[in-house]
Parts: C-alpha cells; structure tokens; sequence
C-alpha cells in the first residue's frame, strides 16, 4: 500500500526540519545546557536528518505543536495561513516551508518575521485578501517547550559540576 504524503505535510515536514536544526544550534550553543551530539554525528544537520527526523513520535510532536503554531497564527490573522501563502504566490513545498520557518522563528521570540524575506508578498496577500497579516504576529510560544524539549532527549548531556 502506497502511502501519498499531502503538500501540507511535505512543507511542515521542511519546516520542522530547518527549525529542528536551528533548535539544536541553539542547544549546542547554550554553554550551561551541557549539550553535545552524538559521537556518531558531527553536525547539527545529519544529526537532525537522521535521528530527529526519523524518530517517528518526536516527528509527530514537533508537527503537532508547529501546527498549533500555525492555528495560534490564523486566529490573530483571521485567516488561513495556507491561503495567505498561496496568496504570496509561494507555490512550492520549499516557499512555504520557508515563509513558515521566519513566521516560527517570530513566535519564538527570535527578532526575524515574514517581513525579513518576504515582506512584498506579504503585502500582495493583504491585498488581494483584504486583511492586515503582522510578520510577527501577536503570537508567543516558549521554543524550549515546543521544539527542544521534544529533541533534547536525543543529544547527549555531560554531568554539570555544581
């Protein structure tokens, strides 16, 4: 039986990839966390590539809570934030995943939105919906709960000396 994955599951799946990644980065880089990876990988990327993202219920935490992310958005919005991307004429898996990725990045607190990239298509989705979408919409969520929680059992940690 074959399975058909959905443009929307291909496009979060390269969302959560990229912010799995940057979640990593984030943890590797917090000196009090402790936090390695794996002897067996030397970059955030494969390491995301070919743990994170084939562990199949840490794949499906991450898409949940992106996806509550997402709902959180097009409550402010008032809006799907699927049509606002077709919208901004971002047809592709990648576009989307991209335009996602700023729009998670911006919930999380991290000073970057859609407007970074994308704030001309944004502009055009106002437009043509006739609907004012923030880039950074007045959305927040903790990226500790929603992305590395969910991963951080996955690298290594050494014992911190008190």
């Amino acid at each position: 039986m074959e399975v058909r994955i959905s443009h929307v599951q291909r496009t979060l799946k390269l969302a959560v990839r990229d912010l799995a990644v940057a979640s990593v980065l984030d943890e590797l880089d917090d000196h009090d966390s402790h936090a390695s990876l794996p002897e067996t990988h030397e970059d955030p990327q494969s390491f995301v590539d070919e743990v994170v993202m084939t562990d199949e219920d840490t794949l499906l935490e991450l898409v949940a809570n992106v996806s509550e992310i997402i709902g959180a958005v097009a409550a402010v919005w008032q809006q799907d934030v699927w049509l606002v991307f077709y919208h901004m004429d971002l047809r592709t898996d990648e576009a989307q995943a991209d335009a996602l990725y700023y729009l998670v990045m911006s919930v999380f607190g991290h000073g970057i939105g859609l407007d970074d990239d994308h704030s001309e298509m944004l502009a055009l989705a106002e437009r043509k919906l006739r609907g004012s979408f923030l880039a950074s919409p007045d959305v927040y969520r903790d990226q500790y709960c929603c992305m590395t929680d969910s991963i951080g059992y996955l690298l290594e940690y050494a014992d911190a000396a008190c």
